[in-house]
């Protein structure tokens, strides 16, 4: 009787521990659906907004803002503008486009070239007309036709004097030339202000190369000579003219001898002994003239640009030679056609509504992934700014401080 009881005692509360068990895990259960809830239905809300983060975190860290700077010294460098810079077209609207297309359609262009073919001038408007027909309405034919001459002025007077003002011919012209109208210069027959401006090509940086044979390695053995060097020169306005005399404001010994058709001329009278050097972009020298650096025919002692060219971190700026203040200031007025290398102009009074086409066609042609191929074969360096862009350089040179301008008409003076 007494082991019945035990027994039934211990069933008993085998009993009880059971239903307490039961008792306990009704309240464990739903902490584990629990679980889920709060770590599975969250997961959605959160997915869905990282489109909208990561414009408020990423720009604030460090890698994000590492390839935006990486990209214009990258591979675009040479041949397109950082985005900063990045000229804006025009806006044309559906009726230009049409009128345009009637006009232009069975037409031929033309672009005069105020230089010999070879140089860098005629390189870079030969690269455009390749190209541009493609972005005309009415894909006329596009032709390049070479005007050197009157120190390289022709051009522009052909353009501003006779030159049809229909849109049918524009050209290229050395970028000084407005500024030899602000100092002065005779023999001018335009208005830098009234032409139609297209846009320009590229930013150019001046160097002078000397010939290696004379041993002159650096601008210091340029100012030690005692006897000056010629250099080859096309006539006032141009930078192989201009360039060289500005070297006097450091001491340097040359003497400019005009006269040359065009870089590719002076080019030939470096390489073949009747000239010692010649000052003109380090864009068009290292693109057409590759032969003499990489031969060490020749060795770049001096730039002109605001800033050291990434190719010529080892050579000296004129700003960094030239010693006294008022040097380099007048250095500094020279310096200003630089940002518009390579300008393009039409005729006055072109249609403004054909002229908009042409801005547009302009740059378009120059951002066309074809067209800047070419240009990295044939490493061309381009900056390209729209004809608006030209127009505030123009304005600029053309306001120049008389007193500025009566000095550095003095200095390049011919002799």
């Amino acid at each position: 009787m007494k082991s019945m009881t035990r027994t039934s005692l211990y069933r008993a509360l085998g009993a009880l521990l059971a239903i307490a068990l039961l008792a306990c895990s009704p309240t464990a259960q739903p902490a584990a659906p629990a679980k889920p809830a709060a770590t599975v239905a969250p997961q959605p809300t959160t997915a869905v907004p990282p489109t909208a983060v990561p414009p408020t975190v990423a720009p604030p860290t460090v890698a994000p803002t590492q390839p935006a700077a990486a990209v214009p010294t990258a591979a675009p460098k040479p041949t397109t503008p950082s985005a900063a810079s990045a000229p804006v077209a025009p806006t044309v609207t559906p009726a230009q486009q049409q009128a345009a297309a009637d006009f232009y359609r069975g037409k031929v262009v033309r672009i005069v070239v105020g230089y010999d073919p070879g140089g860098g001038f005629d390189q870079v408007a030969r690269l455009i007309q390749r190209h541009l027909p493609n972005h005309i309405p009415g894909n006329p034919t596009v032709i390049v036709e070479n005007m050197p001459g009157a120190g390289i002025r022709l051009t522009a007077n052909h353009l501003f004097t006779i030159a049809p003002s229909d849109g049918t011919v524009f050209g290229t012209f050395n970028e000084l030339q407005p500024l030899q109208q602000a100092l002065g210069e005779a023999n001018i027959e335009f208005d830098a202000r009234r032409f139609g401006w297209i846009g320009s090509a590229a930013a150019s940086t001046p160097v002078c190369i000397v010939r290696a044979t004379t041993g002159v390695k650096s601008f210091q053995d340029l100012v030690a000579r005692g006897d000056p060097l010629p250099f080859g020169g096309l006539g006032p306005g141009s930078n192989p003219s201009d360039i060289p005399v500005l070297n006097q404001l450091a001491g340097a010994k040359v003497r400019v001898a005009n006269g040359y058709k065009g870089t590719a001329d002076i080019a030939r009278g470096i390489e073949g002994g009747e000239l010692a050097g010649g000052c003109w972009p380090w864009e068009s020298i290292s693109s057409n003239h590759r032969n003499l650096l990489d031969s060490g025919a020749v060795n770049v002692v001096v730039q002109f640009g605001a800033r050291p060219h990434p190719e010529l971190a080892d050579v000296p700026l004129a700003s960094a030679v030239i010693a006294d203040a008022e040097g380099r200031s007048i250095l500094q007025t020279f310096r200003g056609p630089n940002e518009i290398s390579k300008p393009f102009a039409t005729s006055p009074n072109v249609p403004a509504d054909r002229l908009v086409v042409l801005q547009k066609a302009f740059l378009d042609a120059l951002a066309d992934p074809a067209l800047l191929a070419d240009a990295g074969q044939a490493r061309i360096d381009l900056a390209p700014k729209s004809g608006e862009q030209v127009k505030q350089v123009i304005e600029s040179i053309l306001t120049i401080e008389p007193e500025a301008a009566k000095k550095l008409a003095a200095m390049l003076a011919p002799q």
